[in-house]
């Protein structure tokens, strides 16, 4: 079994270099292993995109994560500022974005067969009230 958690897939500049992971995960399993990729989808991500979270430390600091759609819901920039009395730092990492039918596309393109989309790791339906995105796939 090969684990892809916690929205770790996504992040190459490249939607082909993310799409040859997802190769390299089906040729690096023996038939009958399985691949589990966990995001936050689209229609996940859409629920709540825009509202800034911020979390206090237990220093007084505190820092505020703020998510901007690109390319038209293609991407995502999240930047997280630090703010530690006057001083602020900001950090910024970009991901592509994925919607249930689009990774479930991908990992068969990618060879996986029996394909399925879940909603969190309960194996609920992916649906509208969906806390996350998980796609498993077999290799078979």
């Amino acid at each position: 079994m090969i684990l892809n958690v916690f929205t770790s897939f996504g992040y190459f500049e490249n939607a082909d270099d993310n799409a040859q992971v997802l190769r390299n995960a089906w040729r690096s399993l023996s038939p009958g292993g399985r691949l589990l990729v966990d995001v936050m989808g689209k229609e996940v991500l859409a629920g709540w995109i825009g509202r800034p979270q911020a979390v206090d430390l237990p220093d007084g600091s505190y820092i505020v994560q703020r998510d901007t759609v690109l390319d038209s819901w293609r991407r995502l920039r999240t930047d997280w500022t630090l703010v530690r009395g006057e001083t602020a730092r900001t950090a910024s990492i970009r991901s592509f974005l994925y919607s249930a039918a689009e990774l479930h596309d991908l990992s068969v393109a990618s060879g996986f067969g029996d394909v399925e989309c879940f909603g969190d790791f309960d194996g609920d339906p992916c649906d509208q009230s969906s806390r996350r995105l998980i796609v498993r796939g077999l290799k078979k």
